[in-house]
């Protein structure tokens, strides 16, 4: 039987943390592209008769939503557990907020689903998040490209406040 060294130990374990935070930034990557995609797609079918409401936005969105920004819950137990140096405390609050939205005000609340603000939010979060999980994904592989890197540095002026005060309860309830 082979005796394994505490060195050995770790590098199979930082390994191992390693391939599945490829993963997980991956499957990530690929989910809010489709919600993106999904958007997109629903904006420019419908550009003409969108008069302040997305009405069938939602239906289209909805699984990818809520499948990509729950998993973001796992971010929560990444820097609880030291998988990355994430402060927990910053996280749960920018993860509990969006999670709180998708499921509470956007499943539970009349109206707020085909409210324009929607759109807008789709569009902020699912830009951001494709462009923080493929620059986390290229960074695990040791090689951000850097149309990547500029994204991820510029576009944070325009989307985080968008992002920011259209999912304000205010917002929501226009």
């Amino acid at each position: 039987m082979a005796v394994t060294t505490a060195t050995e130990q770790r590098r199979e374990g930082s390994l191992l943390a390693k391939a599945y935070l490829l993963v997980y930034n991956g499957l990530l990557t690929a989910g809010w592209s489709l919600l993106v995609f999904n958007t997109v797609q629903y904006t420019l079918s419908h550009a003409a008769s969108i008069n302040g409401s997305v009405p069938g936005l939602y239906k289209s969105i909805r699984w990818p939503l809520q499948v990509f920004q729950t998993a973001a819950l796992l971010e929560i137990v990444h820097s609880l557990i030291g998988l990355v140096p994430s402060g927990v405390m910053t996280t749960l609050m920018q993860v509990y907020s969006r999670v709180f939205i998708t499921w509470a005000m956007l499943e539970f609340t009349p109206g707020v689903s085909g409210n324009l603000g929607l759109l807008l939010i789709a569009f902020a979060w699912g830009v951001t998040e494709v462009v923080r999980y493929s620059y986390y994904f290229f960074s695990l592989v040791g090689s951000v490209p850097y149309p990547i890197k500029w994204c991820r540095y510029t576009f944070f002026y325009i989307l985080y406040p968008v992002g920011v005060v259209v999912s304000s309860p205010e917002q929501c309830d226009r």
